[in-house]
């Protein structure tokens, strides 16, 4: 007896499942040629995702480094009351040279606190529309330990300058020598504890690691001719 043969009819690809599959070949034959995947699979850049220099606020420092690195980035962005204010200790204090303390008087400095260094900060580096700095740039020449202090608070010696860039075009700088102690080095986070300004470039024995353009007065000067 014949078996009857049941005929089974394969459909016909349409015009996009036959897109579908030349795209796919095209994939493998890339891959077996060791091209790669012609297509990107990354999940997509999220809107407002900017990673740009001033974006986003930065972890506490872990290493001295770090904390320098973060001091002079929330400088530079104006990141005062949440990068700059984080990376100082509680009970913070900035001690002037005496070129500042002249100029401004022996009270001025006086009782310096992580407050006061917040506020003062934020009328010299974001103020008003009329004084805010068009720009401020920070540059460390120099930071490494000095030997003193302790363990937990070492000490460092800083060279540093700070730019502002003003809205009638002028230009003012700052920097000088500096003693820093820090504090959470054994435990992080690292903080500040003191800045103690001890000289302008080329007084004193403050000659710096770099050159630098003349006239540059210590961070004194900002905290006492912008910061009144």
């Amino acid at each position: 007896m014949l078996k009857r043969r049941t005929r089974t009819r394969t459909p016909v690809p349409g015009p996009a499942a036959r897109r579908s599959l030349g795209l796919a070949v095209l994939g493998l034959a890339l891959s077996v040629l060791g091209l790669g995947c012609p297509f990107d699979t990354r999940d997509p850049v999220a809107p407002g995702s900017s990673t740009g220099f001033c974006d986003g606020s930065k972890p506490p420092a872990q290493t001295p480094a770090l904390l320098r690195d973060r001091i002079g980035r929330a400088l530079e962005c104006r990141l005062l009351d949440s990068d700059y204010f984080d990376s100082l200790d509680e009970q913070f204090t900035y001690t002037p040279d005496a070129n500042s303390v002249a100029h401004a008087g022996p009270l001025f400095f006086l009782g310096w606190s992580r407050d006061r260094e917040l506020t003062v900060m934020q009328q010299a580096l974001a103020g008003s529309a009329a004084t805010r700095p068009l720009k401020v740039t920070v540059r460390f020449l120099l930071y490494r330990p000095n030997g003193l202090g302790t363990a937990d608070r070492p000490r460092y010696d800083v060279q540093y300058t700070m730019n502002l860039l003003l809205p009638d075009s002028t230009q003012v700088r700052y920097g000088g020598c500096a003693d820093w102690e820090l504090t959470g080095v054994n435990s992080p986070p690292v903080r500040l504890r003191t800045w103690a300004d001890i000289n302008p470039f080329e007084v004193g024995g403050c000659t710096p690691a770099e050159p630098v353009s003349a006239g540059v007065g210590t961070s004194g000067f900002l905290r006492f001719d912008r910061g009144q």
